[in-house]
């Protein structure tokens, strides 16, 4: 391109205080020089008022604009500096368009934010010749910008899950609109403190608006439920209680193993574990063959995969009534049977029949909050690990469809 048709592209998308005065194409660069506009008033930073007069000059600077096709953009100025009559403060001016200190125009920085709700932080620096850490600050303060702008939506039916982000334990807890099948929050850890202060900071109206919330038995959850949504039902997620029966058939098969692990075995438990866990309606023909090998080899584990078998049949129940029998008589085998995981998972069903039973009222689970998890690994695994949770959690309203959308930037 030729210098005219350069500035004749760029004509009238510079820095509003200037006009342009010389353009210069350096590889795969354009610079394009700006002059100051006469009669430009300037402006303070500090109070926002108008003054004619300038201090002095400062140094050229070189801010990179949205690219030109190929070509990375830069405007290159001398800024002045002012003192305000109005705050008595010797400062640069305030540039429309630019963010002080920033080496970006402001709309060069909504440009790359938008680029990072399709492609990785990296992948982005990567394509503007930029560093990684800028991209990041640049995505993380639009994402806030985007979570200001989204209204506080009510929620009548909350989800409340927790997932692991890190090794060691290290929990998040996070929060459903069943409604909308988005993520509204996410908090770091899932103790009492953080949970109660969300709760808090959602409000009364906010608060008095949710009627129910699927959740696991953790105390800490319903606990918040009862102190802070005064007209909420706890359900206690079904997805849950068939991941209890799994985790109670487990431990058994597991303990099963270790004891027999000395001993010479024509049957191997360990080889089974899968099996065990899948529904006896989705094995095949060779599951069903090993099944049967165990109930003449180990009556102990079979008889814990018969009463892990049973939450299905649970959850096939038509009615409230006819459901609260089963759990009876359910809870009352796994107990009979003597087997410790399975003794403590029927206790544990008996003393929180009452929530697991709103489920045949309500009909509502976490289950589509299991896609939403695997969206939220997915962002783990792009960028290896988030360090920083607060950018973690504003990438995870974005992606989920929660925040507001920011007005998109069109290039040249």
């Amino acid at each position: 391109m030729t210098q005219d048709e350069v500035i004749k592209l760029v004509q009238g998308n510079q820095l509003p205080q200037y006009d342009i005065r010389d353009a210069e194409a350096d590889e795969g660069d354009v610079f394009i020089d700006l002059e100051r506009r006469d009669g430009t008033p300037y402006t303070c930073v500090y109070c926002g008022q108008s003054c004619l007069f300038a201090y002095d000059a400062m140094p050229r600077r070189c801010v990179e604009d949205i690219p030109l096709g190929p070509y990375r953009l830069f405007w290159r100025f001398a800024p002045m500096r002012i003192r305000c009559p109005h705050c008595g403060k010797v400062h640069v001016e305030k540039i429309a368009g630019l963010t002080p200190h920033s080496r970006q125009t402001d709309r060069f920085r909504a440009y790359l934010a938008a680029k990072c709700d399709d492609a990785s932080v990296s992948a982005v620096a990567r394509d503007y010749g930029l560093n990684d850490e800028t991209v990041r600050r640049i995505d993380k303060e639009f994402l806030a910008k985007r979570e200001l702008l989204t209204p506080n939506r009510t929620c009548e039916v909350l989800g409340i899950d927790e997932i692991a982000i890190r090794k060691g334990h290290v929990y998040a807890t996070v929060l459903y609109d069943h409604t909308r099948k988005s993520v509204i929050h996410m908090l770091q850890g899932r103790d009492r403190k953080s949970v109660y202060a969300f709760f808090k900071a959602q409000g009364k109206e906010w608060c008095e608006s949710v009627k129910v919330v699927t959740c696991d038995l953790w105390r800490v959850y319903k606990s918040a439920v009862r102190k802070f949504l005064p007209n909420a039902t706890v359900v206690t997620d079904k997805f849950h209680v068939f991941k209890y029966a799994g985790d109670a058939l487990e431990e058994l098969r597991r303990s099963e193993y270790n004891r027999q692990a000395d001993k010479v075995m024509d049957f191997d438990l360990k080889r089974g574990r899968f099996l065990l866990l899948k529904s006896n309606v989705h094995l095949d023909d060779r599951g069903r063959a090993w099944i049967a090998r165990l109930k003449e080899t180990n009556d102990d584990v079979y008889t814990a995969y018969l009463l892990k078998e049973q939450v299905i049949a649970f959850y096939e129940q038509k009615s409230k009534g006819e459901a609260e029998d089963y759990l009876k008589k359910w809870a009352s085998a796994c107990i009979a049977s003597g087997l410790k995981p399975f003794v403590q998972l029927g206790k544990r069903l008996l003393r929180h029949a009452k929530s697991i039973l709103e489920y045949f009222i309500h009909r509502v689970s976490n289950g589509f909050a299991e896609g939403i998890n695997n969206k939220i690994k997915v962002i783990k695994r792009m960028a290896f690990g988030f360090h920083d949770f607060e950018y973690f959690r504003l990438k995870i309203l974005s992606v989920t469809g929660y925040l507001r959308p920011y007005p998109r930037v069109l290039a040249f």
